[in-house]
């Protein structure tokens, strides 16, 4: 690659990297969304989109996380050893 060819591919990621900042993406991410969003209320008919009806309730999670939701827990899983009681080794309990 000759010098100048260097030169102009480092002029063009100077150039990129300078305009491309958080404030530049937020911009342009916020005038798509209300281009969207007035594109959408003039071209469709509001009525013709059904209401979310917040009244009902709302379905029950898949038997799967229920499993896990409401396994026992032992105590030997969440209590650390230095807080367990100490075993006994056999014999006769006192």
């Amino acid at each position: 690659m000759s010098d100048e060819e260097a030169l102009s591919k480092l002029e063009d990621l100077h150039n990129h990297v300078v305009t491309q900042t958080a404030q530049t993406f937020v911009t342009s991410f916020l005038s798509r969304c209300l281009r969207a969003h007035t594109e959408h209320t003039t071209r469709t008919d509001l009525n013709s989109v059904p209401v979310l009806n917040t009244t009902l309730p709302s379905p029950s999670p898949p038997a799967r996380f229920r499993r896990h939701a409401l396994a026992p827990r032992h105590v030997s899983r969440c209590t650390p050893r230095a807080v367990r009681a100490p075993r006994r080794s056999g014999g006769a309990p006192e």
